[in-house]
C-alpha cells in the first residue's frame, strides 16, 4: 500500500513549490504526493501546474478558500480539509507538512508509528509560542512551558491516527482567540493548540514519539542556531552527523549554505 504526503501551497511561488516537490521525488518515487492550491492559482499559474504535474507525478487538488477573510488563515483552515482529502486515499501512512520551507533528503516513510516533531528549545524560551498559548489557556501554558515546542507543520503517522490528530486540532481552533499583529496579520492558532493538545491532555490515545534534531526523521531548524550545515551535495548533515529525511526551516540558513541545495539540481531563487 502507497503512503501519502499532503501538504498547502496557496499563493506559492513556482520556485518554493518544485523544489518541495523535485526534493521529494529525488528521496521517493513511488509514493503519493498531493498539494492543496486554490482557483487563483491554477489561473495564475496553468502551464506550471501541468509541467510538475507530469514530470513529478503531483495531485493538485483545488481548494475553496473563498470563505477565509484573511490569506493567513488557509494554516488553520488546513486540518479541516485534510481529514475528507485524507480519507478519500487508499494509503497507510501520512505525512502532513508545511511545505515553502520543508526540503526531502530521504523516504520520510521508512519511519514507523505516531511521529511529533521537537524544536530546538522549550515553549517558554521561545516568544511567539509563549504568547499564542498563554492567550489561548494560560493554565495549560503553565502546565507545559517546560515543554519542547512541537512544530505543527511536519506530523507522521497512520492515516486514521493523522485524520484524528487533524480533528482535534480542528476542534480546538474553533475556539482560538482573534489576535493581529502591528501590520494587520492575524496571530495563527494552529501551533498553539497542537502543543495543547499533545502536552496537556489525554486526547491522543495512540503511543506516540517525540523526535528533535539529533535524529534522523524531521530536523526543525529554526532555532537551532548552534548548528546549521548542508554538505557541498546539498545535503543537510545534523549534529549527530546523520542525514535527516526531511529538514524544516531550512531557508534560516545563511545564503551560503542555502546555495548548495541548488547541487541538487533544486531551485532556489525565491530565497536569494
Amino acid at each position: 500500500m502507497k503512503n501519502l504526503v499532503l501538504a498547502t501551497s496557496t499563493n506559492f511561488t513556482q520556485s518554493s513549490l518544485e523544489r518541495f516537490i523535485g526534493s521529494f521525488r529525488q528521496s521517493d518515487i513511488d509514493d503519493v504526493i498531493a498539494i492543496c492550491i486554490n482557483q487563483l492559482d491554477v489561473t495564475n499559474n496553468k502551464d506550471f501546474l501541468r509541467y510538475t504535474h507530469d514530470k513529478y507525478k503531483v495531485d493538485y487538488l483545488i481548494i475553496d478558500d473563498s470563505h477565509l477573510t484573511n490569506k493567513y488563515y488557509i494554516q488553520n483552515d488546513r486540518f479541516r480539509f485534510y481529514q475528507n482529502i485524507i480519507n478519500e486515499y487508499n494509503v497507510d501512512k501520512v505525512f502532513i507538512c508545511d511545505c515553502r520551507d520543508v526540503i526531502f533528503q530521504d523516504n520520510i516513510f521508512k519511519n514507523d508509528g505516531l511521529i511529533f516533531v521537537k524544536e530546538a528549545d522549550i515553549i517558554q524560551n521561545e516568544p511567539f509560542n509563549t504568547f499564542v498559548i498563554r492567550s489561548y489557556n494560560n493554565q495549560a501554558y503553565e502546565t507545559i512551558k517546560n515543554k519542547p515546542i512541537l512544530n505543527v507543520g511536519t506530523i507522521l503517522g497512520k492515516k486514521e491516527d493523522i485524520i484524528n490528530v487533524c480533528k482535534l486540532i480542528t476542534e480546538y481552533l474553533k475556539t482560538a482567540p482573534v489576535y493581529f499583529n502591528e501590520v494587520g496579520n492575524p496571530f495563527l492558532y494552529d501551533q498553539a493548540v497542537f502543543n495543547i493538545i499533545v502536552h496537556y491532555t489525554d486526547l491522543i490515545k495512540t503511543p506516540y514519539t517525540l523526535t528533535g534534531n539529533n535524529e534522523d526523521v524531521v530536523n526543525t531548524i529554526g532555532l537551532a542556531h548552534s548548528y546549521r550545515n548542508i554538505n557541498d551535495e546539498g545535503v543537510f548533515v545534523n549534529i549527530s552527523g546523520n542525514i535527516p529525511a526531511v529538514v524544516h526551516q531550512f531557508d534560516r540558513c545563511s545564503a551560503d549554505l542555502i546555495n548548495k541545495i541548488a547541487n541538487r539540481n533544486l531551485p532556489i531563487t525565491d530565497l536569494l
